[in-house]
């Protein structure tokens, strides 16, 4: 099987300064020697248990440097690494290996508990332990030598990467993309750190969980230009303004809800002063940090659009578009080279006309040859700009009215004792579904009153949009990466006496 372009790239990597530091993981430093190690015994490991070219290998990732040198060995070893949800039950981990059946899975010992190596055990599947005390890295958890033969059949294919979906709406797929997309995946990310100026020396800060696009989509990158990497297990806005005060990045990517929290600690200019861009590809950013970064920090805000599905942007800033950056603030960019962007109607499938909305199709040559449709809304302007406006399976309809959530968040985010808010729609009997806002304070020990959070709405909003019911939390329940996450904040009015 043709190895990837970037590989040798990432080997030259692991052997350039052995003894320099690979990665920061929240304040503690993993040598270039610790990397190539761990990443070469994973490489071993499949070679030793004979796993073909492109079997997907599991990973039950976490923000570790362990996990970050598995998925590199994974890579390297030619094989596909299939992305694990580590943050589920014990209940939900096992199943997940008992109807994926890999043949190898990797992960943290604590994620390795009695159900999880039985369900390993009855589906064939060898176990293993990240384990730094160990001479390998290593230690074998399951029973088996080896994995079931039947694990192994079929014929070698070249998928390299199974990603998981943000998991916003539901339980996350695993999206197949072969080394050709990753390929162009790297070398289009790399395209986007140049944005901000060369890249030379500078540290990669990954806030992205390794399981998701982001994640993997900031790694391969960095490890292909020989990047020192920082990482958090765990996002926490205080740290990573600590991460940019200390490497000061020329660019910079963050989740949308993440800046808006770290923006919440008022760091000053001096801080931020090194970031010649910010760039944002996984939900539309609130107007409000938008424009407080582009006044207040004169940062430049370049949005993309991309998904799992689209194995990476499919729309973007490009260096001769900057120019008309705060007049077409809000968008998402232009279908990039070789991709082609249409709008739909969500009832008929017909293409739309400019300015009007409807669903976000896109071809993508590199994952097919057929129109791939999303659920997300959006428009085109005259000049190919492309205008996200959230998700069509997102909207509340309360009695005939349609409710845009992200309308009411954004608002609700302009009250002063507000952090962070998201809506969502709750079935009622009489209307259909009402609309329900969780808030998340701003000062835990100084939360808002649902009083003086409607009174805020009335005078903004007409009396159908306002929310019906309310919950004031200490953190809006979120998935990996930093989106509310629906069937989460459904849970929590549930919990809720109505």
């Amino acid at each position: 099987m043709e190895r990837s372009c970037f590989e040798q790239r990432i080997r030259e990597t692991l052997r350039a300064d052995p003894q320099a530091m690979a990665v920061d993981h929240d304040g503690g430093e993993y040598s270039w020697t610790q990397f190539a190690e761990l990443a070469g015994a994973v490489e071993s490991i499949l070679d030793r248990l004979a796993i073909p070219d492109g079997t997907p290998v599991g990973l039950i990732g976490r923000n570790l440097p362990p996990h970050f040198a598995g998925m590199i060995g994974i890579f390297i070893a030619n094989c596909c690494t299939s992305m694990v949800y580590a943050f589920q039950s014990a209940t939900a981990l096992a199943a997940d290996i008992a109807a994926t059946s890999w043949p190898v899975v990797f992960g943290e010992q604590r994620d390795w508990t009695e159900e999880v190596i039985a369900a390993a055990d009855a589906a064939g599947t060898v176990g293993f332990a990240f384990d730094e005390g160990s001479a390998s890295g290593f230690a074998r958890v399951t029973r088996r030598d080896g994995p079931d033969p039947e694990l192994l059949a079929g014929e070698p294919h070249d998928i390299a990467i199974q990603l998981l979906s943000s998991g916003t709406t539901g339980k996350p797929k695993r999206i197949s993309l072969d080394r050709d997309a990753v390929d162009e995946m790297i070398e289009r990310t790399i395209f986007q750190f140049e944005l901000s100026g060369p890249t030379g020396d500078a540290t990669q800060i990954i806030p992205w969980p390794i399981v998701s696009l982001g994640g993997v989509n900031a790694l391969l990158p960095a490890m292909a230009l020989g990047q020192t990497i920082a990482i958090q297990e765990r996002f926490d806005a205080e740290g990573m303004l600590g991460l940019i005060r200390k490497y000061r990045p020329p660019f910079l990517s963050l989740p949308p809800s993440g800046l808006a929290r770290m923006l919440l600690l008022d760091p000053p200019k001096s801080d931020l002063e090194s970031v010649k861009l910010y760039f944002s590809g996984t939900a539309p950013l609130d107007p409000h940090v938008r424009q407080r970064m582009m006044d207040e920090y004169e940062i430049p805000v370049a949005e993309a659009y991309g998904a799992t599905e689209f194995a990476g942007i499919v729309s973007s800033w490009v260096p001769e578009d900057m120019h008309l950056m705060r007049e077409k603030a809000g968008s998402v960019g232009r279908e990039l080279p070789g991709i082609s962007i249409r709008i739909v109607s969500p009832e008929t499938g017909e293409e739309l006309p400019q300015g009007e909305r409807g669903l976000i199709e896109a071809l993508v040559p590199r994952i097919g040859e057929d129109w791939v449709r999303t659920n997300d809304v959006a428009w085109l302007d005259e000049d190919g700009f492309v205008f996200l406006e959230g998700r069509a399976d997102d909207a509340i309809i309360r009695g005939g009215f349609k409710i845009v959530p992200e309308e009411v968040a954004e608002l609700l985010r302009l009250h002063p004792l507000v952090g962070d808010a998201a809506l969502v729609g709750i079935a009622d009997a009489r209307s259909g579904q009402l609309p329900a806002a969780v808030i998340e304070p701003r000062d835990p020990l100084d939360p808002p009153s649902e009083e003086a959070l409607l009174a805020f709405l009335k005078e903004r909003l007409p009396s159908y949009k306002l929310p019906a019911r309310w919950a004031i939390v200490p953190e809006i329940p979120r998935t990996a990466t930093l989106k509310p996450r629906r069937e989460g904040l459904r849970a929590l009015f549930e919990e809720l006496p109505s």
